[in-house]
């Protein structure tokens, strides 16, 4: 039965998964989870071993939320443990480059998580073509604005061409970095700071 799953050890091992940065991917796994927990609509752009996809999963399992994940590619053994864990009705996953993608895109996003490529101008245009999506209270985090300079540049520009919105670096201390781009009212507004979206994740009610 589902309720047999302990879907709060299974956010404990993803947020250990990576022992040479444990105290970073332990922090970005209860920022992404804390995130999650606040939005209806999460898109992701790039699945790759499936650590973010899960870690949203199980928040939209708690919240009744709903993910949407974009990759080129086909992800198999992610699409497994998602069967595994029957968080199948929580996810849509498609196969796509997600520039094509944003053709088909309708929806408002609560959440859009940026992990692609890692090149400019593909994250430029990432931001140009879904920002649009985004709710009035809606954040989009870049994943490796540390450990990936043309991501953060791609972020800089997009906001020297949309002065509305502001960029804030989450994990400063790491090496790979995980940036946050709010429209300004957000950025210095009462729910804009890590440290409650840290405090939504530990706090969150927990029937696992």
């Amino acid at each position: 039965m589902e309720s047999n799953i302990k879907y709060g050890k299974i956010l404990q091992t993803l947020a250990r998964i990576e022992p040479s940065s444990e105290k970073e991917t332990c922090e970005c796994t209860m920022l992404l989870f804390g995130y999650g927990l606040q939005a209806k609509t999460i898109l992701e752009l790039g699945v790759h071993k499936g650590i973010s996809t899960m870690i949203f999963l199980i928040a939209c399992h708690q919240t009744n939320g709903h993910l949407y994940s974009v990759d080129i590619f086909e992800c198999a053994s992610t699409r497994e443990v998602v069967k595994t864990l029957r968080l199948e009705k929580f996810w849509t996953f498609t196969v796509i480059d997600d520039i094509e993608y944003a053709k088909t895109w309708k929806m408002p996003i609560d959440v859009l998580f940026i992990d692609t490529s890692h090149l400019y101008e593909q994250t430029l245009a990432e931001l140009k073509l879904y920002s649009p999506f985004l709710t009035e209270k809606g954040t989009i985090l870049l994943h490796d604005t540390i450990g990936s300079p043309g991501v953060t540049q791609a972020a800089q520009k997009f906001i020297q061409e949309n002065s509305e919105w502001a960029l804030k670096e989450l994990l400063p201390n790491s090496i790979y970095g995980l940036g946050e781009l709010k429209k300004k009212g957000r950025i210095l507004g009462e729910v804009a700071d890590c440290e409650e979206v840290k405090g939504n994740a530990s706090s969150a009610s927990n029937p696992y």
